[in-house]
């Protein structure tokens, strides 16, 4: 129980730190494409 619990622990953390950079990669990936689709047209 007490390692189910340090785990679920764990993974809220990695999640708090991983969740943004996973934003911001989606963020920067979507403006680069943007980017590229006014440079192709």
């Amino acid at each position: 129980m007490s390692q189910l619990t340090l785990l679920h622990c764990i993974t809220k953390q990695e999640g708090t730190i991983i969740l943004p950079k996973l934003l911001t990669l989606n963020y920067l990936n979507t403006r680069f494409r943007k980017e590229l689709g006014s440079i192709s047209v």
